[in-house]
C-alpha cells in the first residue's frame, strides 16, 4: 500500500469538513451582525427667533443587519437633564445597515418642573442619545464629536419637558408678539410680527418691519400696514391681525 492509500482517508475527511471551516468565521460574524443593537447618531443645533434652541437634523444610522423601530429620541445633557427629541406619530424603521435622517419639530419652550429652561448652546456640553425602541432603551455613539459615549441609565435625572404652541401651524414663542391672517392670489397665509417689529415666516413683501410706535395694538398694526404699498398688494378687509401675547 502506498503512502497515498495510506493517508487518504484522513485527507478525505478533511475535506470534508474544510469548507465549514472557512465558513465559520464568515457565519459567527454574520450572526453577531444580528445579535444586539449598535447604533450611530449625528446631529446639529437648531436657533430660531421665535422657537427655542433645540437639536435639529439628527441622523440615526443602524450599524447591525437587522430593522430598528424607533419610536422616541432623547438626549441628556450634562449627565443631568433629558430633553426630549423627537416623538414620531408613527414608529420609524431603520433598515439594517442604513441611516435614517429627520428635522425635529420647533418647539417654543422647554420647562424643567415649572422652570423654563433654554438650551442656548450645546457646545461644551456632554450630549448623549437614547432611542426607544420596540426592543426598550438603545444607548447610541454620537458620531459628532467622536468622543461623546453614550450611558444606559437616566433615571436618576431630571427630564425637560417640551411645551409648543402654535398658531396656523406657525410654532411659537414669547418673542412672537402679532399673527397677520391675509389672502393673497386667492390662498389665505399667515405671518408673524416678532417683538423687534419684523415680520417673518410667510411675509414676502415691503415693508417687512414695524415701528414700535406702530405694534402698540392690533389697530395700529393694521393702520401702519394698510398706510403703505400693501394696500396695493392685500385688501382691507382680507387682512387679520391676531395678538399672541
Amino acid at each position: 500500500m502506498s503512502l497515498l492509500q495510506s493517508i487518504w482517508p484522513y485527507i478525505d475527511g478533511f475535506l470534508r469538513i474544510a469548507p465549514g471551516i472557512v465558513l465559520l468565521p464568515l457565519t459567527f460574524f454574520l450572526g453577531w451582525k444580528k445579535v444586539g443593537h449598535k447604533v450611530h447618531i449625528s446631529y446639529s443645533t437648531a436657533h430660531e427667533r421665535i422657537s427655542a434652541s433645540r437639536i435639529g437634523n439628527v441622523v440615526i444610522t443602524n450599524l447591525k443587519d437587522k430593522p430598528l423601530t424607533v419610536h422616541e429620541v432623547h438626549a441628556m445633557i450634562d449627565r443631568h437633564y433629558v430633553l426630549p427629541v423627537q416623538k414620531f406619530k408613527t414608529p420609524v424603521i431603520v433598515k439594517g445597515l442604513e441611516s435614517f435622517a429627520f428635522d425635529t419639530d420647533s418647539v417654543s419652550h422647554y420647562y424643567l418642573g415649572v422652570e423654563e429652561y433654554e438650551p442656548d448652546s450645546l457646545l461644551g456640553q456632554k450630549v448623549e442619545f437614547y432611542l426607544t425602541t420596540q426592543d426598550g432603551l438603545v444607548k447610541c455613539k454620537v458620531a459628532n464629536p467622536p468622543s461623546i459615549q453614550s450611558y444606559s441609565k437616566f433615571k436618576d435625572y431630571v427630564v425637560a419637558s417640551a411645551h409648543t404652541r402654535k398658531y396656523n401651524d406657525i410654532v411659537y414663542n414669547d418673542k412672537a408678539v402679532y399673527a397677520l391672517i391675509y389672502n393673497h392670489d386667492g390662498q389665505s397665509h399667515t405671518a408673524i410680527i416678532e417683538d423687534g417689529g419684523f415680520i417673518i415666516t410667510g411675509w414676502p413683501f415691503l415693508p417687512n418691519q414695524l415701528s414700535q410706535q406702530d405694534m402698540a395694538s392690533k389697530d395700529s398694526v393694521k393702520a401702519a400696514l394698510m398706510g403703505s404699498e400693501i394696500k396695493y398688494i392685500i385688501k382691507d378687509t382680507e387682512l387679520f391681525v391676531h395678538k399672541l401675547r
